[in-house]
């Protein structure tokens, strides 16, 4: 059931929650929301590896997929948790948000990034179900 394109759109979905609500949690206790940009990364190779592992598709080609996203991901992660560490809040999130607490942080970057997310898996999805040719 999850190999189908509606159980890996649920995939996605369900990756983009939890990293939303744990880089919520992080943002919370760091006191920046900026650190949502650290997750970008890490939740698209979250989701290339389910695709890969659950996908239908060519085996080596979902693999291949895989490997790529999770290097790319993991390099961007690392260079934008090594830049912003020991630096205060990005000036992008402070005046995006204009003192509006965590309600507006919801509403203005972890939703709208997350269905980012969601959007941005659409390729790894459709690559873990394409049989070669």
């Amino acid at each position: 059931m999850i190999s189908t394109w509606w159980g890996l759109g649920l995939v996605a979905v369900g990756v983009a929650v939890v990293s939303m609500l744990a880089t919520a949690y992080a943002a919370r206790r760091a006191d920046r929301i900026s650190v949502v940009d650290v997750t970008w990364g890490l939740a698209l190779a979250a989701v290339a590896v389910v695709a890969a592992i659950v996908g239908t598709g060519t085996p080596w080609r979902r693999w291949v997929v895989a490997v790529i996203v999770v290097v790319w991901g993991a390099r961007l992660s690392r260079h934008i948790f090594s830049r912003s560490r020991g630096s205060g809040e990005d000036p992008r999130y402070a005046a995006m948000l204009g003192g509006g607490g965590m309600g507006a942080a919801v509403r203005r970057v972890y939703v709208p990034q997350g269905l980012a997310i969601c959007l941005l898996a659409l390729p790894i999805m459709a690559t873990s179900q394409c049989a070669a040719a």
